[in-house]
């Protein structure tokens, strides 16, 4: 996450609210690798690809 997001730190302070950052980040991080796979899919989805 620190080099996809630039995640470094928590910007906040408590286990509570740490937890829920976290979990934060890494939905985006699911969802970044999620439009990354679908662009990857449609792309290869568009071409004949011969085995």
């Amino acid at each position: 996450m620190k080099s996809c997001l630039g995640f470094k730190r928590f910007h906040i302070r408590g286990l509570d609210k740490v937890k829920k950052e976290m979990k934060i980040a890494v939905m985006a991080l699911n969802i970044r690798k999620l439009v990354s796979m679908s662009f990857l899919f449609s792309f290869l989805g568009n071409k004949k690809v011969r085995c």
